[in-house]
């Protein structure tokens, strides 16, 4: 939905048919992958979000990231959170929550290379987790991608780095283009 902002630049512009191309050609390339995703009978759990405090901040079911989870064929670990705002929650009861998820998500802003070590340092108590213990956190570095700007307009770019990450098995574009596993 977001890349549709590109229709109304193009209408300002002048450019309207050169914007529904390009859009066009963006939800062809998301819905494929998005169907092929859509194949697989089992679903691995994915969460997203971090502590700041005392609180876990973890997105509503309806937010883009979390479509973004189910539609690269994972089921979202906080899908009982309304709406598309991210939800404040108790730190210890997001734990519980998300203690056995198969993957973590995370958007960072780091010069160096984020690495599980970083991960400790936020907290020890994330070593305990599936997707810790399993290696199965995968990052968006804001410092190398631009994630609040291009990412807007190549959402299925965003979808097939998820849908290989969450189904490393299937063969795809191996390239990652805003997400990728940490090391």
């Amino acid at each position: 939905g977001r890349a549709e902002w590109i229709k109304v630049v193009g209408c300002l512009l002048g450019k309207y048919e050169k914007a529904q191309t390009i859009f066009t050609e963006v939800e062809e390339a998301y819905r494929k992958i998005q169907t092929q995703a859509a194949m697989h009978s089992s679903l691995p759990s994915a969460f997203t979000g971090s502590r700041y405090g005392d609180f876990w901040y973890a997105p509503g079911k309806d937010s883009y990231i979390a479509k973004f989870i189910k539609d690269a064929g994972a089921s979202y670990t906080f899908d009982h959170i309304e709406g598309q705002e991210s939800a404040e929650l108790d730190f210890e009861q997001a734990l519980v929550t998300i203690s056995q998820a198969d993957y973590w998500g995370l958007v960072v802003s780091s010069k160096e290379p984020f690495t599980s070590e970083d991960i400790l340092e936020m907290s020890p108590l994330y070593e305990n987790l599936t997707a810790f213990k399993d290696k199965q956190i995968f990052i968006c570095n804001t410092t190398e991608k631009d994630y609040f700007g291009d990412a807007v307009m190549e959402p299925q770019l965003i979808l097939s780095d998820l849908y290989h990450i969450f189904h490393p098995n299937v063969e795809t574009d191996s390239t990652f283009h805003y997400f990728k596993p940490i090391q």
